[in-house]
Order: structure tokens, then C-alpha cells, then sequence
């Protein structure tokens, strides 16, 4: 047995303290009650909202002119509540985005709720959210505020929430996914990295990358995924696409990192970067690999 330089002594000391430290944390644990008063280190709690009953995913809080705007991203319902009661329109509907005033943080207000799609679980709702003002896209109107989300995992969508109490949907993508997740929008750029199951790849979820710098009209670029993925590959398949984040700085090269899911459902934290666009949208090409054409489904 190696020791590395600690003397016995020190060894048991550590192991006591260890063993004090684990017996605090297993009787803290256990002491834990449904109903006790809630706990806090560094924080404190000023505001809450029920969100309808709705599980919350993903929210993106956006200040939007004199307000900021939490939307919040909701999975699917559950076998009890499939379908919770909207009170604002008095109608039971799917979980999917729900939009919150949350200017004053001690008094959120609930504004509008965009159903999703049915199912439980992630089965249903619409998970995902990204806003972008017209203002900052290249090709948006400036006087307008965009919401991109998932819609289940079927497709993606735009809204118009330039009026958060009342969203408009302006753009769907055509045709059925076989799955959806953690897509990414870079508003200066309009370039979207969306997480999607195209059929006919070997994996549910890879990236297809769209111009969506008029939101009213994207145009797609092309996909992308690992070698092995893409339709008609043989041998072992990669991981699936899990989500798109930005890791780029000033200064630095624009940079995404492809967060990969492992077979076990664990997300991999091995990053993958890689250039998201070259000279812009309208060169219709994607430095993500050597050939970038429109559609190109080589890695």
C-alpha cells in the first residue's frame, strides 16, 4: 500500500473526520421533512409563480423595451394532469411555453400560455426557448421581439411576441421530427443551430443549421452531424446531439460547443467546437465541414 508522504496518523485522522463529516450529512438527510421550512445559502426567495401546474424546463428571461419577459419552457404533462386548466382562457390545454412579467421579481405576472404538443412527459410540450429582437437580426423588423422554440419533438416555430399577452406564430418548419432538444439562436448573425431528428438519420437527434435572419422566412443551410450519423453510414453509431451552446468572447473566433448525449442518457462533457458559420448567412456555407453546401450531409 502506498502511502504518498502521510503518516498513518494522519491518515486515521483524515478517515475519522471523513466518517464524522458522513454521518452529519446521512442524519441532515434524514431529518429532511415534506413541509419543513425551505433552506437557503447565498439567496433568498422574492417571488413566485405556479406556472399553471406546468413542469418548467428551460426558461430565458429577455428584456423586452421597459420589461423583462420570462419564457419558460415546459415538458409534457403527466397521466393525473395531461392537460392543466389555462385560467386564462378557460380551457384545458398541453404544457408548452408559458410567458411571465417578471419586472417586479416580488410580483410576477402570468401573461399567455402557447400549448404544446400532447403527451406526457418528454412525449409533449415544448421544452425549449430562444428570443431574439428584430432589432439586433439582420433581416427582423426592429419594432418586433422573436420567441424560436420546439414544438415537442415534431418541429420548431417562431413567434411574434412583440406583445408577450399575445404571441403570434409566424413560422413552422415543415414536415414531421423524430426528435427535438436544446437548440441555439445567434441573434447578431440570424444563424440558428437546431437540435433535430430529420428522418432517415441514424441518430434522433443531430443539428440542422438555418439563416433565420428574417424570422418570418429561414432558410435552411444544411445539416450536420458526427461521422457515422448521417443517412446511409454503416458501423457504430455516435452519441446523439444533445444541445448547442456558444462559448466564443470578444475577440475570440466564434466558437460552439455540440454537447453529445452518452448511451446511458448522461449528457458527454467532452466539448466539440468548431466554426458555426463563415463569411455569414449569405454565403450558404457552413465551416462546420469541408464542403458546406446547402443540405450537405457530410461531416
Amino acid at each position: 500500500m502506498r502511502h504518498y508522504g502521510f503518516r498513518p496518523s494522519a491518515q486515521v485522522v483524515g478517515l475519522s473526520s471523513m466518517a464524522v463529516l458522513a454521518s452529519l450529512i446521512a442524519s441532515s438527510a434524514a431529518e429532511q421533512k415534506i413541509g419543513a421550512p425551505p433552506e437557503a445559502m447565498n439567496m433568498r426567495l422574492v417571488g413566485y409563480n405556479d406556472l399553471q401546474g406546468r413542469s418548467a424546463y428551460q426558461p430565458t428571461i429577455h428584456h423586452q423595451g421597459d420589461r423583462y419577459i420570462a419564457y419558460i419552457g415546459h415538458h409534457g404533462g403527466t397521466p393525473v394532469a395531461p392537460k392543466p386548466l389555462n385560467p386564462l382562457t378557460g380551457q384545458p390545454e398541453s404544457n408548452g411555453t408559458s410567458i411571465v412579467d417578471v419586472t417586479d421579481p416580488g410580483h410576477p405576472r402570468y401573461l399567455a400560455h402557447i400549448p404544446g404538443t400532447p403527451g406526457n412527459y418528454e412525449e409533449g410540450g415544448a421544452q425549449m426557448t430562444r428570443v431574439c429582437d428584430g432589432r439586433v437580426l439582420p433581416k427582423g423588423d426592429p419594432t418586433k421581439t422573436y420567441l424560436l422554440r420546439v414544438f415537442g419533438g415534431k418541429s420548431h416555430q417562431i413567434y411574434d411576441v412583440t406583445d408577450p399577452a399575445k404571441p403570434a406564430l409566424i413560422w413552422q418548419r415543415e414536415g414531421e421530427l423524430n426528435d427535438t432538444h436544446k437548440s441555439f439562436w445567434e441573434c447578431d448573425s440570424g444563424i440558428a443551430f437546431l437540435v433535430s431528428g430529420v428522418p432517415g438519420w441514424r441518430v434522433n437527434r443531430m443539428s440542422e443549421i438555418y439563416d433565420m435572419s428574417d424570422p418570418a422566412h429561414p432558410v435552411k443551410i444544411r445539416d450536420f452531424g458526427l461521422p457515422g450519423q448521417q443517412p446511409g453510414a454503416s458501423g457504430p453509431i455516435p452519441e446523439q446531439l444533445h444541445g448547442i451552446d456558444f462559448v466564443g468572447s470578444a475577440g475570440q473566433p466564434d466558437l460552439l460547443r455540440l454537447r453529445h448525449q452518452q448511451k446511458r442518457g448522461h449528457a458527454d462533457r467532452r466539448s466539440r467546437q468548431a466554426h458555426p458559420r463563415s463569411q455569414g448567412a449569405d454565403a450558404r456555407e457552413s465551416a462546420l465541414s469541408g464542403s458546406g453546401t446547402p443540405g450537405d450531409d457530410a461531416v
